[in-house]
């Protein structure tokens, strides 16, 4: 896992109280799938999956130094972004 992506998990630690084990972060190809995990396990009141969904994927943009306009909750992490 690259740096880049090293800073991207601690910014969505950071953003949502959460802690993210390395094992489950080296699985988030997207950012849907971070999306997803998340949602699963912040409260649904303070954090609606719409809102984390755009989080991260603002989060997922300016981690690796794109437009939001570039990044879907489908991008491939480092395919479409960049990232390595």
């Amino acid at each position: 896992m690259g740096l880049d992506i090293v800073d991207w998990i601690m910014e969505l630690e950071s953003e949502f109280g959460l802690t993210i084990p390395n094992e489950v972060a080296g699985t988030f190809e997207t950012p849907r799938r971070a999306a997803d995990y998340i949602a699963r396990r912040v409260d649904p009141g303070v954090w609606p999956p719409d809102r984390i969904e755009e989080r991260v994927l603002q989060l997922t943009a300016t981690a690796f130094g794109v437009s939001r306009s570039q990044v879907r909750l489908d991008s491939r992490i480092v395919q479409d972004l960049g990232a390595g």
